[in-house]
């Protein structure tokens, strides 16, 4: 899993989702799902079902690169909330959204991380995928 620090600013933690894009694009769907943090989601979200849910949008198109992707109708959503711990979930400290690059341009599928908080590190958990 990867982490970064508490106080990491968002070009930091958008860094780990475009290497797991970039992962997801070279076939690495094991090594992708390695960088997040999977304790509470690991039987929603397998590897297999992420390449899955990707394929199922537009086969047989699969995800670019990000550095490799080109503007489509509309801007890439790459946007990091953040708000104060609560108390249903009190490690969830904020969410990224962010749309994925798909046969070779942004998309409308849109991967979701929640933002989680262990021993004064950031990590990311894969909430959902899909298209808006």
């Amino acid at each position: 899993m990867r982490t970064v620090p508490k106080g990491a600013k968002d070009d930091d933690v958008l860094a780990v989702v475009r290497e797991w894009v970039d992962l997801l694009a070279a076939g690495d769907h094991g090594q992708a799902h390695s960088l997040l943090n999977n304790d509470q989601v690991e039987k929603e979200w397998p590897p297999e079902r992420v390449e899955k849910v990707i394929s199922a949008y537009k086969p047989p198109a699969g995800v670019t690169p990000v550095a490799g992707a080109k503007a489509g109708a509309e801007s890439p959503q790459q946007v990091i909330s953040r708000w104060e711990p609560r108390e249903r979930r009190p490690d969830v400290v904020g969410e990224v959204q962010f749309d994925l690059p798909i046969g070779g341009t942004w998309s409308e599928l849109t991967a979701t991380f929640w933002i989680r908080e262990q021993g004064g590190a950031l990590s990311l958990e894969l909430y959902d995928i899909h298209a808006f």
